[in-house]
This record gives C-alpha cells, structure tokens and sequence, in this order.
C-alpha cells in the first residue's frame, strides 16, 4: 500500500532555481558578484560558482505544511551579451540525487520513483529558452 500524502506530494512539487550567483570565467579570471553592476558591462561565458548557487524546492505535505529542501550539487554557464542583452543565456545542471531535505528517510523517498526517480533520471537541467531585459542592468 502506497502512502497517502504521495498524491498531495506528488501534485505539489515545485523547484526552483535562484542565479542570485558569483560567477567566474572558464579561464579561471577573477570572481565577479552577478549582482554587480560591473558584470552588466562584461561579456563572455562564465561558470556557475556552485558555492553561491541556490537550487531549492517545496514538497507540500496534505495542505498542512511545507516541507523545504535543496539541492547540494549544481553546475552551469552564463552567457552575457552587454550589447544584446536578449541574446544572453542560462544552462544548469543538478545532480538530483544530492537531494538534501534535511531528514534522511524523506529524502531517501524524494529519489525513488515517486517524485524523482534519480535511478531513471539523475540529473536535472535548465537551459533558457529567452532572456527578456526589464530593466537597465536586470532581465
């Protein structure tokens, strides 16, 4: 017999992904904040600084409570166009099964086939489709 919160679980999922991130070139140049108005004028491809990345998610529980977790391994590219800033991307990659919810069994039953099913599908990706400006130095 399969648990009941599964259904309400299941329904409710969501991820999301924060580029609130430092960045730093494939070459390995200096560390740049990407809220940092000085990065609004470069352009290039830079990696994602894992350790400022933020890859997190809401499991609700019944409607009675929201169960909050992350996960602990991401990796990806920015591609800034300071002169076309629409031809800008973002790709990310998350390791699905570094899943940290904070509480072992619950992660354990977040990697099986019930919500994740980090044995069929171990990583998660992001790639953007658009980047539209809404702002001077934000899009």
């Amino acid at each position: 017999m399969k648990p009941i919160h599964k259904i309400a679980t299941t329904a409710a999922l969501s991820v999301g992904l924060v580029l609130g991130i430092n960045a730093y070139s494939s070459a390995g140049q200096k560390i740049i904040m990407a809220d940092d108005p000085v990065l609004a004028k470069l352009g290039g491809t830079y990696d994602i600084d894992p350790s400022h990345a933020h890859a997190g998610f809401s499991v609700s529980h019944l409607g009675f409570s929201m169960q909050n977790g992350q996960f602990d391994t991401i990796s990806g590219k920015v591609t800034l166009d300071p002169a076309k800033p629409e031809n800008s991307k973002v790709s990310v990659t998350i390791d699905a099964a570094s899943i940290d919810s904070g509480w072992d069994k619950r992660d354990a039953h977040l990697k099986n086939a019930d919500f994740f099913n980090v044995e069929k599908f171990p990583k998660i990706t992001f790639v953007s489709t658009k980047v539209t400006p809404t702002g001077k130095s934000t899009a």
